[in-house]
């Protein structure tokens, strides 16, 4: 009970803050959002000061350079801006009349009761009755309060459009000079973040704002160009399409696809909208849609994954939970930023431990190491998806270093689990029929993998019968049936793995099973960590009861077991399926010689093989 009481009280401190910050982030958006704006800011623009600095220019200067730069480049974009959007305004009223006969037509098309119609005459029936519901029961006002009113919503209205447009601006300057501070301040800025987060902790905290300035910055700048690129291929485009003002389109084009998910969208409605009111026809709507149909999927699919490749470090998970939450917290300018602002969460969790659980969730890293996942899929009953990874770093790399690597790396982890009583045996046996399943799954691509290889091995080796025997308990039988169903695959010999659970049963029953036939190979197999004193006992054990076969320990349960040494001289020790794939090479069939004493040497060479 302490320790649910001690969970349930950590868990409600972390809401409570949670719910703390997120406050914060709502009542302070005026203050928080020009920050976070200017910090954003002052990243992309400090990499071009710092080049100024180190071609002797003043600190100050190199600042004032940038950022009326910057004010140049958005005065000029704007004042194009403004310019194409007066023309277009001033244009407007002469494609009246074709965009009212392209309305017409689409509201005609179908029955005479169609669903334009209806949603027409629904939104004025609503419009009717609530207009009656407003003005009916009230008593006409003289007409001097009336004029007093009127004054008095006039004088309101002027006072809302006033403020209206006033706050943009004077966010936009909050931000100028929140990114001015940041960048003259910079060092001074970025050695009090560093002692606040402590003298100890410099290394990390100095690579996480490093880390964090050189990715939004390359983000941010490879997005502009990539933006400026299809904005520049959308204007000229429109230009030859026909439709007027294609530069003004192009600009609207590089903005607004630097909001994610909507802003392309956003930027191909008017000049679709403005191509049906231009062209009497439909070559033109259809040309204009066509244009950023096609387009922005090559862009934003094949492109731009090659030019930001992994800048953004996000999953796609982490992206659209980020846009819906600071959409949420700071509106539009919050979807903007919502890349960025993750981003940024992401890289201080990878130095920040108590953080590293935002790097876990909305990073674009693997959670798990590949062992680790392919034992999560066997425990989660999922042999197809377990199969599906092997086959793919089979492919990659071969056989052998995808069976060493994933999948008896995860039986290791297996076999700690079940000595530490994490594994009960309903989940063992569950593990084993999901191992078997995805041996069986497995098995077809394998054999094509290495068929050609088999095939010219079989021309000059001879097929060899080898005898799998596990060493003690269950996840040593599942490994040693998916070492014999491999070492088969591989070899094209036959493989008999022994299913008992202790060596010495193992031995008994392969020796039972051999009769009068010879075994050319056995190997004795554990990823379970088993005492060197027990695995001795079963090496002579080995020795004894077949004298004549070729010996391999296969001690999977550490890289280094190979450097052991064995009970008896002439046994080969491996701590890999490739190792086990070479020491095969040295067993040749030999016949059984009666007077031939046990523990004889073997006829194959001896070899300790990692």
């Amino acid at each position: 009970m302490p320790m649910f009481s001690d969970s349930i009280r950590g868990l409600a401190a972390a809401l409570i803050c949670a719910a703390i910050g997120v406050a914060a982030l709502v009542l302070g958006r005026d203050v928080l959002m020009p920050f976070a704006l200017a910090t954003i800011l002052a990243f992309i623009l400090a990499p071009i000061v710092r080049k100024l600095n180190e071609r002797r220019v003043p600190h100050g200067a190199a600042v004032g350079i940038v950022v009326l730069s910057m004010l140049a480049i958005v005065a000029a974009g704007m004042f194009l801006f403004s310019a194409q959007l007066l023309s277009l305004t001033a244009s407007l009223a002469g494609y009246k009349d074709n965009l009212t006969q392209k309305v017409r037509t689409i509201a005609g098309t179908g029955s005479h009761d169609n669903v334009f119609r209806k949603a027409a005459a629904s939104v004025d029936t609503l419009g009717r009755e609530l207009k009656k519901e407003t003005d009916g029961g009230s008593t006409p006002a003289p007409p001097s309060i009336l004029v007093a009113r009127e004054s008095a919503d006039g004088a309101s209205t002027a006072f809302e459009q006033l403020k209206s447009a006033l706050h943009p601006l004077a966010t936009a300057g909050l931000t100028l000079l929140f990114a001015m501070f940041l960048l003259a301040q910079h060092h001074d800025i970025r050695d009090r973040v560093v002692r606040l987060a402590g003298i100890d902790n410099m290394t990390d905290t100095t690579s996480a704002l490093s880390e964090a300035g050189t990715r939004l910055s390359r983000l941010f700048l490879r997005q502009a160009a990539l933006n400026a690129g299809f904005g520049a291929v959308v204007g000229v485009a429109l230009a030859v399409i026909g439709v007027p003002n294609a530069a003004l389109w192009g600009i609207a084009t590089f903005f607004l696809r630097f909001v994610p998910f909507i802003g392309s969208i956003i930027a191909a409605v008017p000049p679709i909208l403005l191509a049906a009111a231009v062209d009497p026809g439909w070559g033109m709507v259809i040309a204009t849609t066509a244009l950023f149909l096609i387009g922005e999927p090559i862009v934003g699919h094949l492109i731009e994954p090659h030019v930001l490749g992994k800048g953004v470090g996000l999953s796609s998970f982490a992206m659209v939970a980020a846009a819906s939450f600071w959409t949420l917290v700071w509106g539009p300018v919050g979807l903007i930023l919502a890349a960025p602002l993750t981003m940024s969460v992401v890289v201080l969790g990878q130095y920040i431990p108590r953080l590293e659980f935002m790097s876990v969730l909305l990073g674009d890293t693997p959670a798990l190491a590949p062992e680790q996942e392919f034992y999560h899929r066997l425990l989660s009953d999922d042999a197809a998806a377990a199969a599906e990874q092997f086959e793919s770093a089979a492919h990659s790399t071969s056989v052998g270093a995808a069976s060493d690597n994933i999948a008896l790396a995860a039986l290791r982890i297996a076999a700690r689990d079940y000595r530490n009583d994490r594994l009960d045996g309903e989940q063992t046996n569950a593990l084993k029929e999901t191992m078997d399943a995805v041996v069986e799954l497995v098995g077809d691509g394998i054999a094509t993998l290495t068929a050609t290889d088999a095939a010219a091995d079989t021309q000059t080796e001879p097929r060899l019968r080898i005898m799998v025997v596990p060493a003690r308990g269950p996840i040593d039988i599942v490994a040693a049936k998916f070492a014999a169903a491999m070492l088969a695959a591989t070899t094209r010999h036959e493989c008999i793995a022994i299913e008992h659970a202790t060596g010495l049963m193992g031995l008994s029953a392969a020796r039972s099973a051999a009769g009068d036939g010879n075994v050319d190979a056995l190997i004795l197999s554990t990823v379970g960590g088993i005492d060197h004193q027990h695995l001795k006992l079963l090496e002579r054990r080995a020795v004894r009861d077949f004298p004549h076969t070729r010996l391999i320990v296969s001690d999977w349960a550490s890289p280094t077991s190979s450097e052991r040494k064995s009970a008896e001289a002439d046994i080969a020790t491996t701590a890999s399926l490739v190792g086990s794939i070479a020491l095969l090479a040295y067993a040749r069939p030999t016949p059984v010689a009666a007077e031939t004493p046990p523990g004889a040497a073997h006829s194959a060479p001896i070899a300790n093989i990692a």
